[in-house]
């Protein structure tokens, strides 16, 4: 809920003085609201959520920014009454994108600001709970943001404390503005976050100065090496997200490719319950599945039709060693995963594969979101495919249909590579024999 400072009104503001009574005021009317900017994976430009922003209309003054309402907000205490309401507006509206007709596939994850006095309430992590209990919304779809410069203003210890209590929530969190404060790669590694939301002053001048990506590759690749998921944000023109692309970033968020807007004008991303904005998703001919023979798909079909929970079940178990059980081996994505064989067997059934290429891109943002990391991502995938063809020869099935199911799933591992730019060991050949055909 904390947007960038808009100078072209900072003669307005200098002249404006916002009085505490206004904002509690507001709270109890209809004066404040919420827009929202989506936020797109960087491979495919696919939605994967959108970020909560406040919008006060006053009667008298107008539009107010939150930049002028927020530091006034915390002095008065008024905080985290203002915190409350737009992180329950916000749920709220996130659950309706899960609850609509037709809102069966993965809905986007809803991204809302907190500020430093929220992080040193110890009772905020109950203030989250009761917000998502009332609205129904699972923790897994809501990420907290807060700014790096803030936890330095914060007790530690208790900041700790509640960030930990809310991620037992399934909560995810974020770093934001990440690159103007002064967090130190150890200070990261204890930090109980998710993601880190690069300062828009990155992507600013990126294509203006030269010493900018490297940069970016180098944040990319430590944040990968700790886990965690990369933003940038402010993508104002093509040329930026060109680059910006290129140096590893996985999710962006802009201007370019999505105004902050209000929910009823939402529809252009399809409905915000699909899998993504369907005008926006390209698949490279090389990617794709278009030259896999159909003559896999029946029996690909039938297969998972009758086994197919069970394979996935077994190839997830097959994944880990004793009690780490991963995020694909947990119960928050067994829905995920039977959606998943659901589709895959339905697309099989008809010939066609666009569903399941949609399904894969949405099914592994939601592993990535949840924290899985790249590799294990590429190991679930990779021992999936294994079982289904080891399956598909004990079955008797000719050989011909085997290798067409192989390069199905080894497609659709592919789209890995376009969720998140990580290693490339996996390279679509078809091997003649051998177990890793199996």
């Amino acid at each position: 809920m904390f947007p960038q400072p808009n100078t072209a009104r900072a003669d307005d503001a200098a002249g404006r003085e916002i009085d505490p009574r206004d904002i509690r005021a507001a709270l109890a009317t209809d004066e404040l609201s919420l827009a929202f900017q989506p936020i797109v994976a960087a491979g495919a430009g696919a939605l994967t959520g959108f970020e909560a922003l406040l919008r006060w209309h006053h009667p008298t003054h107008g539009a107010i920014p939150p930049v002028e309402v927020i530091p006034v907000a915390e002095r008065s205490s008024l905080i985290l009454d203002l915190g409350d309401w737009v992180l329950r507006r916000a749920c709220a509206q996130a659950a309706g994108w899960r609850t609509r007709p037709g809102g069966d596939g993965p809905a986007p994850t809803v991204w809302v600001n907190i500020s430093a006095r929220q992080l040193e309430d110890e009772r905020f992590p109950e203030r989250v709970a009761s917000a998502l209990y009332e609205t129904g919304l699972d923790g897994s779809a809501l990420c907290l943001e807060v700014t790096e410069s803030s936890l330095v203003n914060v007790h530690t210890t208790c900041a700790l404390a509640v960030m930990s209590e809310l991620r037992s929530l399934g909560v995810r969190l974020a770093l934001d503005d990440f690159g103007t404060g002064y967090s130190s790669l150890s200070y990261l590694r204890h930090l109980p976050i998710d993601c880190l939301k690069l300062d828009r002053s990155f992507a600013g001048q990126v294509t203006s100065d030269a010493s900018v990506a490297p940069i970016l590759k180098g944040v990319a690749d430590m944040a990968h090496a700790l886990g965690l998921a990369l933003v940038a944000e402010g993508i104002e023109t093509e040329a930026q997200l060109a680059v910006v692309r290129d140096c590893g970033i996985d999710l962006l968020q802009g201007f370019l490719l999505g105004r902050p807007s209000a929910p009823e004008h939402l529809e252009r991303w399809a409905g915000v319950t699909d899998v993504a904005p369907t005008e926006r998703v390209d698949y490279p001919a090389d990617l794709a599945v278009a030259h896999v023979p159909r003559g896999a798909a029946p029996a690909v079909a039938h297969l998972l039709e009758r086994e197919g929970e069970r394979l996935v079940d077994e190839a997830t178990e097959s994944v880990y060693a004793g009690d780490d059980r991963g995020w694909f081996g947990t119960a928050a994505s067994a829905g995920a995963r039977r959606r998943w064989v659901t589709t895959l067997s339905w697309d099989c059934s008809s010939g066609t594969y666009e569903g399941s290429l949609r399904m894969t891109d949405a099914f592994l943002r939601q592993a990535a979101m949840a924290g899985a990391p790249p590799l294990e991502q590429h190991l679930f995938l990779t021992s999936v495919r294994k079982a289904i063809t080891r399956e598909l020869r004990r079955a008797g099935v000719v050989e011909a249909q085997v290798r067409s199911a192989w390069q199905l799933f080894t497609a659709l591992e592919h789209r890995l590579l376009l969720i998140l730019p990580i290693h490339r060991s996996v390279d679509g050949r078809v091997p003649a024999t051998g177990d890793d055909a199996a």
